[in-house]
């Protein structure tokens, strides 16, 4: 989820212990031994990000050629709001929204002339209004209202609705969090316009069966009731009759407390969070959100980008809460019972389908795959492999990688690393993080990644560096080729020290302590090169989930 920090931080809280130490060897590496020598490019594939709008300063020719070889794979921000509140779209970085050169030639050009395999990616939300785009909301309003996410309420009608009825009398929910009000979970429109504009101008509504109604006054009423004043069928549904059995549904919007989100990248009503506009949750299997979603990414194609990255469009959901932020579960309409993973992944691959048909030459990568939901419960492998009778997703992107608590799920997500180079499935491993020990967690991420890497392999190791600058000195250290190809990573597994797991290299070794456990003391059986201490060791000693990169001296 771009942007957002999903995972606890806490989980990293052993980085504070991240400087490894190096025992026995010969110390410093000056007797006699010479360090090795970094290469001039990355070893493995590298993948970076570049929020929207064009480049800081004019490229060179050496600054492209710098980042043709540096990266494989640039993801964007473009197409968005820059400024809350402001009326500026940022351009794209690479396409003709940020100009020309004097032979006529966009920067996706020139990087292309000199890296043809370079992949060019921007961001699109794939299930939710956008993050910085407060005019979807009244878009998705006007053309696919029905295919709005919506949750149960917890309410129900008091006693039969007629069409014409423009009262409503519902039971409260049962439960309601501290400090809401006695309206919860409903809120009245604060805009007499037909549509949303804003997270402080929006339209409050609520579903019954196929209508929406709009809730323009909200109160109490006796005996735990709720009494809503509402104008029927808007937004072209229908007003109609419903019985006191009618389900009670509303719209799921972006931004879960539980997720502590309405600080980022939430859209609610009345929200805190520097999103100006209102964001919805999207129901993936509805048509006419396809098309509505197909025109956004053609202005991704238009500006010669070769990828759209669809984000959240794996089988779990992310950040989804009612009209106060509390968390929901999305309603499944057509089978009339809350949602399940397999089902909205099921439905997002009718959506992908759909996206290959309109742009059959073009790529799609879904972001997010979980290794809690890759081989299981929402099974994501399928969306890579088609195998239920789908298209292929391009490819696809492990978000907060390895951002885990405990060993059981660094191996979940390890498992998944060696099946995606296994089947040479395209994706990234993205370091993604915040705070001050972002190298040391990226650390931990690069020797997780390069348990299962495999020379010429299309799985690339991702973070965020500056693009017109140099990623981190580890990524240029040579390894040479793996000595050791798993099949599993129980074989990585040193018998010696539980909860660390080693591969073997031509030209080096690599380590990773995928335990919470505050230190891990390893015998290397040889000397090698530490190059973050610039010593030759012979043991050394690992943090909590921590990753080291030793080469032969």
């Amino acid at each position: 989820m771009s942007g957002q920090f999903i995972g606890r931080i806490s989980s990293f809280a052993g980085f504070v212990a991240m400087c490894m130490t190096t025992r026995g060897g010969s110390g410093p590496a000056a007797e006699g031994s010479k360090a090795p020598k970094p290469l001039d490019k990355p070893y493995a594939p590298l993948m970076t990000l570049f929020g929207g709008g064009p480049l800081e300063r004019t490229p060179s020719d050496a600054d492209l050629a710098r980042i043709a070889s540096t990266y494989q794979f640039v993801n964007g921000h473009a197409g968005r709001y820059t400024v809350p509140g402001k009326d500026q779209i940022a351009a794209f970085w690479a396409g003709p929204s940020s100009g020309r050169d004097e032979q006529g030639r966009t920067i996706a050009e020139r990087i292309k002339a000199i890296n043809p395999a370079f992949t060019l990616s921007n961001y699109r939300n794939g299930s939710y209004v956008s993050q910085y785009c407060p005019n979807e909301a009244a878009e998705v309003e006007t053309r696919f209202p029905l295919g709005i996410a919506v949750s149960d309420s917890g309410t129900k009608l008091v006693k039969p609705v007629g069409a014409e009825d423009e009262v409503l009398l519902l039971a409260a929910p049962s439960e309601k969090p501290r400090g809401a009000p006695a309206i919860y979970p409903f809120k009245a429109s604060t805009t007499t316009e037909e549509h949303t504009r804003t997270t402080k101008a929006y339209v409050a509504w609520l579903r019954l069966g196929d209508e929406i109604l709009r809730i323009d006054k909200a109160e109490t009423g006796e005996e735990r009731t709720i009494q809503l004043s509402v104008r029927r069928g808007i937004w072209g549904t229908k007003a109609s009759a419903h019985d006191a059995a009618a389900r009670v549904l509303a719209p799921v919007h972006i931004g879960s407390v539980r997720q502590g989100s309405d600080t980022s990248l939430a859209g609610l009503p009345d929200g805190k969070a520097p999103q100006p506009g209102i964001r919805y949750a999207l129901q993936p299997q509805d048509p006419k959100f396809w098309e509505w979603l197909a025109e956004k990414c053609k202005i991704i194609f238009d500006e010669g980008y070769d990828v759209t990255w669809l984000d959240v469009s794996v089988s779990t959901w992310y950040n989804n809460g009612d009209a106060y932020g509390q968390p929901v579960v999305p309603w499944n309409i057509e089978a009339d019972k809350p949602l399940d993973n397999p089902t909205y992944r099921e439905y997002q691959q009718r959506k992908t389908d759909y996206l290959f048909q309109r742009f059959p030459d073009k790529r799609f990568f879904i972001n997010n795959v979980k290794g809690s939901c890759y081989f299981k419960d929402g099974q994501d492998r399928k969306q890579f492999t088609g195998e239920v009778g789908h298209h292929p997703i391009s490819g696809g992107s492990m978000e907060f990688y390895v951002h885990v608590n405990s060993e059981a799920q660094w191996r979940e997500v390890a498992e998944m690393t060696l099946d995606m180079v296994r089947n040479n499935f395209w994706g990234v491993a993205w370091a993604k993080s915040e705070g001050k020990k972002m190298a040391g967690y990226r650390q931990y991420a690069y020797c997780t990644y390069l348990m299962a890497y495999e020379p010429g392999s299309r799985l690339l190791f991702g973070a965020q560096w500056p693009l017109l600058g140099r990623p981190d000195e580890m990524l240029y250290w040579d390894v040479g080729e793996p000595s050791q190809h798993f099949q599993s990573i129980d074989e990585a597994k040193r018998a010696d020290a539980p909860g660390v797991y080693e591969r073997q290299f031509a030209k080096g070794l690599v380590l990773v302590n995928a335990t919470p456990e505050k230190s891990k003391s390893v015998r290397l059986g040889k000397e090698y090169y530490d190059p973050e201490t610039a010593n030759v060791a012979s043991e050394v000693a690992l943090g909590p989930f921590s990753g080291k990169l030793l080469l032969a001296p």
